[in-house]
């Protein structure tokens, strides 16, 4: 998919932004992923995968105070409530519980490290 003609033709949805970051992710520009994914989530604030992903990619680029904070917001949703669910419960799973749990407690080791 053309992500930019997407933009051009309706500036107004964060679905596209979303995935042309994780576009630019999987091609390890990284700066441009967050640009999109901040994007995204100006225009949706409250769907936890874009937080996420700004995480994910936050912890790449080694600002790892960031990636935590990313983490603990997209936590703080009520996921099960959310009209934003649009990734099967096991994507949804494996971000939250795997990705965000255990890199959350790797980042917050490698910062409590960092800060000594």
């Amino acid at each position: 998919m053309d992500f930019n003609k997407a933009i051009e033709l309706d500036l107004d949805i964060p679905r596209t932004y979303y995935d042309r970051g994780n576009a630019y992710y999987s091609n390890e520009n990284y700066k441009q992923a967050e640009i999109d994914y901040l994007k995204a989530i100006d225009l949706e604030t409250e769907n936890f995968l874009y937080w996420v992903e700004l995480g994910k990619t936050y912890e790449v680029l080694g600002f790892l105070t960031m990636a935590v904070e990313m983490f603990n917001k997209a936590i703080s949703f009520d996921i099960y409530n959310s009209n934003t669910l649009d990734e099967s419960i096991s994507e949804f799973i494996i971000y939250i519980e795997v990705y965000c749990g255990i890199n959350y407690l790797i980042i917050k080791m490698q910062y409590s490290i960092l800060q000594d």
